[in-house]
């Protein structure tokens, strides 16, 4: 559910603000399946904490340009959850351990 008491986090064309994303210009909106406190990366991914009520469920990659969502297979230890950011350091990158080993998701080709 959007929140109105938190800001807009925005770039060039893509804004965010808990489970919804718009366009600058108003021409788009998309309901996210779950919250994310990402700036969109590459103006178009987000990471998004996916919820079943109150508890965590898992952690997916959402394209906002596409609306396309793909699931990262990170789930819940109990009821907290380490969830990946996108770092600005890394532009197009996602890095992230799952199973003990280290995954890197390309996301200058994940839009293709």
């Amino acid at each position: 559910m959007d929140d109105p008491r938190l800001p807009w986090n925005c770039v060039v064309t893509w804004c965010v603000r808990g489970d919804r994303a718009a366009t600058r210009d108003g021409s788009r909106e998309r309901e996210l399946p779950g919250f994310t406190q990402d700036l969109p990366a590459l103006d178009r991914f987000v990471t998004v904490t996916m919820t079943e009520g109150a508890r965590p469920k898992g952690v997916a990659l959402v394209d906002l340009a596409t609306g396309k969502t793909g699931d990262l297979g990170i789930r819940p230890v109990g009821n907290e959850m380490a969830a990946p950011t996108l770092d600005y350091r890394a532009p197009g990158l996602l890095a992230y351990e799952l199973g003990g080993k280290q995954i890197l998701v390309n996301l200058t080709v994940a839009g293709r």
